[in-house]
């Protein structure tokens, strides 16, 4: 993998290792290349990026918009049995104060 500072210019040349990732620019001041593969194969993995929102995938939105939807009314689920559970709690605990106060009573 190079980068060059002109067609004729090479400022850097990197060698793939195992575990190495190079991210970079692609724009006028990166420019880049590789060499020819004389032994073994060639393999990788592109990857582009953009902060420009014209250029974003619908597609992701769209997931987005789906998984989104899903962790909501799991969240609504998850309150409303924290809700439920809270309930029961609070009238077993009131159950077991009624309990002991008709105990104390009927003792006196």
């Amino acid at each position: 993998f190079v980068f060059a500072k002109d067609k004729k210019t090479i400022q850097a040349v990197l060698k793939p290792k195992c575990g190495l990732m190079v991210g970079f620019s692609a724009g006028a001041e990166n420019l880049h290349g590789v060499k020819a593969v004389k032994k073994g194969k060639r393999c990788a993995l592109a990857m582009w990026y953009t902060l420009d929102a014209n250029q974003r995938e619908k597609e992701r939105d769209f997931a987005n918009s789906i998984l989104n939807g899903l962790s909501h009314k799991k969240k609504l689920s998850s309150q409303v049995t924290t809700a439920e559970s809270f309930e029961k709690a609070t009238l077993q605990k009131f159950a077991l104060l009624h309990k002991k106060h008709e105990l104390f009573h009927s003792e006196l």
